[in-house]
This record gives structure tokens, C-alpha cells and sequence, in this order.
């Protein structure tokens, strides 16, 4: 039974142990129907590093009671809502249960209605015949600290397929871009034992260090020891408000420089 052997995973948990081992412990948590179980991993998941989360998340999914575990974590915010990518929101919001499902769409609801306001807004842009040349002055002016590799760093996505998205899919990245963040560029906010607060995008992990990457700093490596608190940003690196430094016409530029040959 749990009762028997709970203390001891759970200290396994609170340990510095090797992948394999962390994954097998909570392999091992999985098959047992003890609520506290949902309770410990919610209660240490501020300390789990973002290699451990997915699997710490699955142990949730994959049992009925401890979905509602989760979501009511996640609705007091305890477990952010950032945490949860694209499938696993899926997997939550297709659940068989109609009462889960219901909850799961309340719980997990986008966060940043008003962007949706500013995109539909500016989609008069799309009408607009945009120039290239400027667009690239655009570029340069708003976009390029992030998004081109400066002394062998950078800090977003690269930017290479982008001529193959429509006009339409430019304008709600460019405008929303908190809308759709790939789990490695998630930024993460990390707080240490001394009080110190770090952010940025984790560029490299080691059994001892994180290192954290943004656009403003040098890179900063985080000894795990003195890691406190983690949690994943519901913000995108990417700010909101790009529109208000922007025209219609200069976003239409932008657009066309974006989906033009001569990229970089």
C-alpha cells in the first residue's frame, strides 16, 4: 500500500537522483489511487525543474481523480497554466467525462482575450500593399535583438520558415504572441534561496546548473542547489504590444519584409 511506501518515494523525489531513477519513482506513484499522492506533487512542484514537469503532469492525466487534482491546481495557481502544452491542454479538454471537459475549458481559457481584440482590429493591415525595404527598418528596429543570433546568441526562434506562413498567420504571431509558445521557448522564472529572481528561456542544463538566457542580460547559470522556486511564464518573450510602436502600413511593411527572400 501507499501507507507503506509513500514516505520513502517521496523522499526519493525530494533527492537528487539520476532521470531514470525520478522516472521510475513516479512511475511507481502512478499506479497507486492515494489522493495525497496528487497532493505531494503539487506541493513540490514549484522546486521540479522543467525536464521533470511533462512526466510529474502525466502521473495527473493519466488517472481520473487526479485530473480534478490538477485542474483545481491549476485554478488556484498553483500549477501554471503555462505548464500545459498543446496536447496535454487537448488531452484535458477532450476528456471522457462531460463534467472534466466542461471544467477543463473554464480552467484552461485563453488568458489574453484583449489580444484577440487588437488582431481583429488590425486586420485592415492585411489590405494593404506592403514594402519590404521598410519592413526591414521595421525589423531591425523591433524585432532583430531577439530574433538574430548576436556573438553566437539568440535569444527567439529562428526565423528561417516563416515565408511560408500567410499574411494572416504573421499578423496573430506578431500580435498575439503569447498565443502559442513552443515549450523551449517557455521563459522561466527562478528564484533563489538568497532571494535573487532570474528569467529567461533555459539554454542548458546540467545535473548541477541551469543556465538562463534573455534578451537584456548575459547569460546567467543558476546552481540547482540554490534554486528555490521555478515556474513557468504565462508571457510570452515575445512582449504584447508591439502594434502601439506600429502603423497599419508599418505592420503591412513588416509582413512583406517577413515573407520576402531576403530575410536575413
Amino acid at each position: 500500500t501507499y501507507a507503506q511506501v509513500g514516505s520513502v518515494l517521496e523522499e526519493l523525489l525530494e533527492s537528487e537522483v539520476s532521470p531514470v531513477l525520478f522516472k521510475a519513482v513516479l512511475e511507481t506513484l502512478a499506479l497507486f489511487e492515494d489522493p495525497k499522492i496528487g497532493e505531494f506533487l503539487i506541493s513540490r512542484w514549484p522546486s521540479m525543474f522543467p525536464e521533470n514537469r511533462n512526466e510529474i503532469l502525466d502521473v495527473f492525466s493519466g488517472n481520473q481523480r487526479r485530473v480534478s487534482q490538477l485542474l483545481q491546481a491549476i485554478e488556484e495557481g498553483r500549477i501554471e497554466r503555462n505548464a500545459l502544452d498543446l496536447p496535454r491542454r487537448m488531452k484535458l479538454l477532450g476528456n471522457p467525462d462531460e463534467e472534466i471537459r466542461r471544467w477543463a475549458g473554464e480552467v484552461l481559457q485563453r488568458q489574453w482575450e484583449d489580444r484577440m481584440e487588437v488582431v481583429s482590429k488590425h486586420r485592415v493591415a492585411l489590405d494593404l500593399e506592403g514594402e519590404a525595404g521598410r519592413g526591414r527598418i521595421i525589423f531591425n528596429r523591433l524585432c532583430s535583438t531577439c530574433h538574430l543570433s548576436k556573438g553566437g546568441k539568440r535569444v527567439g526562434p529562428s526565423l528561417s520558415g516563416v515565408v511560408s506562413h500567410s499574411r494572416k498567420q504573421l499578423l496573430q504571431a506578431i500580435l498575439d504572441p503569447g498565443a502559442a509558445i513552443e515549450a523551449r521557448y517557455t521563459n522561466y522564472i527562478v528564484l533563489t534561496s538568497n532571494g535573487q529572481i532570474h528569467d529567461g528561456l533555459i539554454v542548458s542544463e546540467t545535473p548541477a546548473t541551469l543556465t538562463l538566457r534573455s534578451s537584456e542580460a548575459e547569460d546567467v547559470t543558476v546552481l540547482r542547489s540554490n534554486i528555490e522556486q521555478i515556474r513557468a511564464s504565462s508571457v510570452s518573450l515575445m512582449p504584447d504590444g508591439l502594434e502601439s510602436d506600429m502603423s497599419y502600413q508599418d505592420l503591412a511593411d513588416l509582413i512583406s519584409f517577413l515573407q520576402g527572400t531576403d530575410l536575413f
